[in-house]
């Protein structure tokens, strides 16, 4: 898995830099890209049709990547740093993933995972 996951990368960052049309798209387009392929996504699981859903999983996935080269290419972040961020609040939320001795049963998990998100928000809010 790893190395398809950075074969689409590097097509999705390719496509960004290189593609007549992508390179030209901007936040605001990735907007529109991002609701339309989320919308399919609704829909083919509304209709419970699974071979449609592997297809529109796989749009938004590419345009959620390619959001974030746009971004990147406009100074605005780096990818990384998204993916490292993302790994950090999983590993905030939900500690006992790694806790081989944890019984954690569904109800738990939830209140853990929203404990600790609340306090997170409540010191970015103090910060402001």
């Amino acid at each position: 898995m790893k190395e398809s996951f950075e074969e689409l990368v590097k097509t999705v960052k390719q496509s960004v830099e290189k593609c007549p049309w992508h390179s030209r798209q901007t936040l605001e387009d990735c907007k529109e890209e991002l609701q339309s392929e989320l919308k399919e996504l609704f829909e083919a699981i509304d209709k419970k049709d699974f071979k449609n859903l592997k297809e529109e999983l796989g749009d938004l996935f590419y345009d959620v990547l390619a959001t974030m080269f746009i971004a990147q290419k406009a100074g605005i972040l780096d990818p990384k740093d998204v993916i490292e961020s993302v790994n950090a609040k999983i590993n905030r939320r939900k500690p006992w993933l790694f806790d081989e001795n944890s019984n954690v049963d569904a109800k738990e998990a939830s209140r853990i995972w929203h404990d600790v998100k609340a306090k997170e928000k409540s010191k970015i809010e103090v910060k402001r």
